[in-house]
Parts: structure tokens; C-alpha cells; sequence
């Protein structure tokens, strides 16, 4: 556990991976995504786990618009935050 890297979500990534895998799709194939964004950054972090971006780019989808609501996938409905900070589970569907 100490020589992991915090700012890499490797079991996002395997998780994304087995889940694409299993549904037989790519992440192209989607045109919604629905993330878990307890802080900011984890929501960048996970655009790169997912393959959304290469690792280190995860800023890249919001600055070029590719999770508006118009955008290659759509992260509209905001995650975690715009539905508030509450102690059980976000009432939106997470992927």
C-alpha cells in the first residue's frame, strides 16, 4: 500500500476495464457517464481511469468540453456534489 500512487485509481481502472469487457463495449460506445465525485481532483482522476484521458489529462475533458451536456460523454447531472453532501449513498446512479 505505501508505494501506491494516490493520484492513480487503479481499482477504477480495473473496474471500468472488467466492467467494458464484460458488457462487450468500449468506453466510446457509451454516451453517458456518471461518476462519484467526492472531491475535484477524484473526478478528474477518474476520466483517467476510466480511459477517458491519458493519466495526467483529466482536465483535458472538462477544458474541451467533452463532459457537457453536447459533449463525447456526458457528465451532466454532476455527481456526488450537486446532489449534496449526505451521509448515505447519491441517489444517482454511479457508474
Amino acid at each position: 500500500m505505501s508505494k501506491r500512487d494516490i493520484l492513480q485509481f487503479e481499482g477504477c481502472t480495473v473496474a471500468w476495464q472488467r466492467a467494458l469487457q464484460s458488457a462487450g463495449v468500449q468506453l466510446s460506445d457509451l454516451s453517458f457517464v456518471e461518476t462519484h465525485d467526492c472531491f475535484t481532483v477524484a473526478e478528474l482522476i477518474e476520466y483517467e481511469a476510466m480511459g477517458l484521458t491519458p493519466r495526467g489529462q483529466g482536465a483535458r475533458a472538462i477544458k474541451e468540453g467533452w463532459t457537457q451536456k453536447d459533449g463525447s460523454c456526458d457528465q451532466s447531472l454532476g455527481g456526488l456534489k450537486a446532489k449534496g453532501i449526505r451521509s448515505a449513498p447519491p441517489a444517482s446512479p454511479c457508474m
